[in-house]
């Protein structure tokens, strides 16, 4: 939840304190309800490179390209994370990618491609998930 956006919600600091208990709050219960997944944009990376398989079943050249923009979506926290504390986020990617073990990423905090797990970087799956699985049902109606 960005500062700007809850600042923008809200007219006093105590309403901002009320705001983001009460975000915090859903937060916790959508990770009781489903489950938890590695954060940091890593679980979104790691889907992101799975599309490849994917793709190649479209016989429709307009369903590649939408697979294509699907990808690059899934791929751009990630990168994001990284850039925005001053490092390549393609080369944070590669490396994400190159590990073997799903709940190693990249922990912005430290520089470092750790356990993310054990860091506790993670997203509940249904606020994680859901919006994607939206978005992407979206696309195929339009």
């Amino acid at each position: 939840i960005s500062g700007a956006h809850l600042l923008g919600r809200s007219s006093s600091p105590a309403e901002l304190l009320q705001l983001i208990k009460s975000r915090w709050n859903l937060y916790q219960i959508s990770a009781v309800e489903e489950g938890i997944v590695v954060g940091g944009g890593c679980t979104l990376q790691s889907l992101a490179s799975k599309i490849h398989a994917i793709k190649d079943k479209f016989d429709n050249d307009e369903e590649k390209v939408g697979a294509d923009i699907v990808k690059r979506a899934l791929s751009y926290p990630l990168k994001l994370i990284a850039k925005n504390v001053g490092v390549n986020g393609s080369v944070v990617s590669k490396k994400v990618l190159s590990g073997d073990n799903p709940k190693f990423g990249y922990n912005a905090a430290t520089g470092k491609i750790e356990d993310l797990m054990a860091a506790v970087i993670i997203d509940p799956t249904k606020v994680r998930m859901k919006p994607e699985s939206a978005n992407v049902d979206l696309s195929i109606v339009c």
